[in-house]
């Protein structure tokens, strides 16, 4: 009886890391996706999506862009405007602005799957965006769990004028005070999140183009580095690496972050 249940426990695992390593596959390939979506767009347009000024915008039939800085400016960097006013504008609002019109352009462009039509580039939404309201501004990412791909761009502190897919759990994308930010909680587990860094880039989540970084409440926030491996902590910060030696890698605590290509 012990040997049948060893062995059916050796089953569920190699279950386990065949599941893993099918969604580690479709993630990357997700964000390799929407990379040459981008850089198709770009190609054929002149701007990357969100980022399409008018009247060129308007002349492709695209949905028309604010007058402000982040509602499609041109200038390369895909943020926002969370005011639709001259001085609102940066990496902060995700609802609205070039970061939401991304996938409304890349839509429209029919480079990808979605069927994004919702944001506008100088519109805020009337109420915060949850549930499954998310789906109307966001895609889903393949491995599921409540994790989205949304785009943020770097600011003075960190990373400035990179573009990034941020890859995480949304729980919130707010208006009020707060317009267009994001609410955001890690949505992956240590092992996956270094499978993911190992097979795109260089496998440290402090450096190379795949980091352990998330744009949470208008903040580029780094996860949960911590100076010990613990049930809580994403990466160890004094030998920056993952935290797969506590307790499997199986903590759910990283939200990840992949530059533009």
């Amino acid at each position: 009886m012990l040997a049948q249940a060893l062995a059916a426990t050796e089953v569920a695992l190699v279950g386990q890391d065949l599941i893993r390593a099918a969604e580690v596959r479709a993630t990357v390939t997700q964000i390799e996706k929407y990379n040459a979506a981008a850089n198709t767009f770009r190609v054929k347009y002149g701007y990357l999506p969100g980022d399409i000024p008018d009247p060129v915008a308007s002349s492709f039939s695209f949905i028309a862009r604010g007058i402000y800085p982040g509602q499609g400016d041109g200038n390369g960097i895909v943020d926002g405007n969370m005011g639709n006013a001259p001085n609102e504008y940066g990496n902060w609002a995700q609802n609205t602005g070039e970061a939401a019109v991304f996938w409304v352009d890349l839509s429209a462009a029919q480079l990808i799957d979605g069927g994004f039509s919702t944001a506008k580039s100088n519109v805020i939404p009337a109420a915060d965006v949850t549930g499954t309201a998310l789906d109307l501004y966001f895609p889903k990412a393949k491995l599921g769990r409540g994790n989205y791909i949304y785009i943020w761009t770097g600011d003075n502190t960190y990373k400035n004028q990179t573009n990034y897919y941020g890859l995480s759990m949304i729980t919130d994308s707010q208006t009020g005070v707060d317009l267009g930010q994001l609410q955001t909680v890690p949505g992956l587990s240590a092992l996956m999140a270094f499978q993911l860094d190992q097979k795109v880039d260089d496998g440290i989540p402090t450096t190379g183009r795949v980091v352990a970084l998330t744009d949470n409440g208008g903040l580029l926030v780094w996860v949960n580095g911590q100076a010990s491996d613990s049930a809580t902590s994403c990466y160890n910060n004094v030998t920056s690496r993952y935290s797969t030696n506590f307790n499997n890698g199986s903590g759910v605590n990283y939200s990840l972050s992949f530059q533009f290509q």
